[in-house]
C-alpha cells in the first residue's frame, strides 16, 4: 500500500506539472480585417513600423520570399496608374504582363529577426475578388480578405483589403507571416502598408527552472519523510 508521504509526493508531482502545462499552452493570434481595429489593438505596444514601399530597402530584420508564376521573388516595384493606398510604391513581382503584380495563387512570406505582437498589410485588387479570396496566416491562426464593402477604394474598380494579426500577449508573438492567394481563376494583385509591431516592455519568458526546482522540493520532502518514518516490524 503507497505511504501517505508517496501519495503526497505523487498529487504534488502531478500538480506542478500541470501548472508547467497551463503556463506553456500558447494562445494563436486574434486576425483582423480592419485597420481600425488593429490601430486599437496595437495601442498599448511599441512603435508600430510602417513600410510603404516608395523605398527599394527594407526595414532591418524583415525579409521577404514568395511563390509566384512569374519566376521572380516579390519587390518592391512602381507602376504609373496604378492605384495604392499611399503613394506609387507597392510589393510586386518583376512581370511586365501582369503590371507587376502578383497573380492567382501567388504567396508572399514575410520573415522578421524578433518576435512580432502585431502585423497588418492591404492587399489591392480589382472589382473581381470576392471575400475569401486572399488568406494571412501566423502563428496558427489564418484571416481572410472580407467584402467589398468593408476595404479602401479608389472609385474607379480598385480595392484595398486589409488583413492582420495580433498577439494576445508576448507569448504569443510570431515572427513569420504568410500571404496566399487562394483561389485559381485569374486576377492580379499587389500588397502594400505592412504594419508591424513588437513589445513595449521586454517580453518576460517563463523560468524554464520553476517547474524542475517545484518537483525537487517535492522529491525531497517525500525523502525526508520517509528517513523520519521508522520501519516497522515484521509481523
Amino acid at each position: 500500500m503507497q505511504s501517505l508521504g508517496a501519495r503526497l509526493a505523487t498529487w504534488t508531482l502531478t500538480a506542478a506539472f500541470g501548472a508547467w502545462s497551463a503556463a506553456a499552452a500558447v494562445a494563436a493570434p486574434v486576425g483582423l480585417s480592419a485597420l481600425a481595429d488593429f490601430n486599437s489593438q496595437v495601442a498599448g505596444l511599441g512603435t508600430v513600423v510602417t513600410v510603404d514601399f516608395e523605398s527599394a530597402t527594407l526595414p532591418a530584420g524583415l525579409t521577404i520570399s514568395g511563390s509566384t508564376a512569374a519566376g521572380p521573388a516579390p519587390s518592391v516595384r512602381s507602376w504609373p496608374g496604378l492605384w495604392s493606398p499611399s503613394g506609387t510604391g507597392f510589393l510586386g513581382v518583376d512581370d511586365a504582363n501582369n503590371l507587376d503584380q502578383f497573380s492567382g495563387r501567388d504567396s508572399v512570406t514575410f520573415q522578421f529577426a524578433t518576435a512580432l505582437r502585431a502585423f497588418g498589410l492591404y492587399v489591392v485588387a480589382g472589382r473581381d475578388i470576392l471575400p475569401g479570396d486572399f488568406s494571412l496566416g501566423a502563428g496558427g491562426a489564418t484571416q481572410g480578405n472580407g467584402d467589398q464593402a468593408d476595404a479602401l477604394a479608389d472609385g474607379q474598380g480598385s480595392f484595398a483589403y486589409f488583413l492582420g494579426f495580433v498577439a494576445p500577449t508576448a507569448a504569443d508573438a510570431f515572427d513569420r507571416i504568410t500571404l496566399t492567394s487562394t483561389t485559381a481563376f485569374s486576377y492580379v494583385f499587389a500588397v502594400d502598408d505592412l504594419r508591424y509591431a513588437g513589445d513595449r516592455q521586454t517580453p518576460q519568458v517563463p523560468e524554464p527552472a520553476t517547474p524542475a526546482l517545484v518537483l525537487l522540493a517535492a522529491l525531497g520532502a517525500w525523502a525526508a519523510r520517509r528517513r523520519a518514518t521508522p520501519p516497522q516490524p515484521m509481523p
